[in-house]
């Protein structure tokens, strides 16, 4: 393990990306990502990020449309990934991004936000093993190629899922569940 407020790279193999990426970085405090720009943090391509300790990103998001990206936090009731802004924690356009055994919250926005807008799509988003504990919107999804959420659920969101478009090749919702004590979920 790293120490507090350092990364550790390696070059490995696959950790439930659904391509292989290069290079592991573990992630202990907010300063392990790459400098965020107006508010996002752009993640590196062809990158395992690996939460090794409780981290609270404030208001700033992250942006994983370089593509060959995997996030995990090795456990779901392990180290949690705190959004506090009122948009949206992980957003991606055209990439391959995978999230497993993962803990979040986001207690003032939406935790996704993935687009794809090549033609035909190329977006492949694999969420296996996610705990949402707090949100205003799991998140939007659209015309993504393929999409595949399993053994995940959200505890407290205010609002679902929306699924926008129509040029879906696979999805795929295996025990998932959303929980809500709002009048107006949907």
């Amino acid at each position: 393990d790293s120490p507090q407020g350092t990364s550790k790279q390696a070059t490995i193999g696959s950790i439930g990306a659904v391509f292989a990426a290069n290079t592991t970085i573990v992630v202990n405090t907010k300063t392990d990502l790459p400098a965020p720009s107006a508010g996002v943090i752009t993640l590196v391509g062809n990158r395992n990020y690996i939460l090794g300790d409780d981290v609270s990103l404030g208001t700033d998001r992250l942006d994983a449309s370089a593509g060959n990206i995997s996030w995990t936090s090795r456990n779901i009731a392990g180290p949690t990934l705190t959004y506090t802004g009122t948009g949206t924690l992980f957003t991606a356009v055209d990439a391959q991004f995978t999230i497993t055994k993962a803990r979040l919250d986001v207690p003032n926005g939406k935790v996704f936000d993935l687009s794809d807008v090549a033609s035909p799509g190329s977006s492949i988003i694999v969420m296996d093993q996610i705990q949402v504990d707090d949100c205003e919107s799991f998140g939007d999804f659209e015309g993504v190629l393929s999409i595949v959420i399993s053994n995940s659920n959200a505890l407290d969101c205010t609002q679902g899922l929306v699924l926008k478009g129509s040029s879906y090749f696979i999805h795929s919702f295996v025990k998932f569940a959303i929980g809500s004590t709002s009048a107006s979920f949907v």
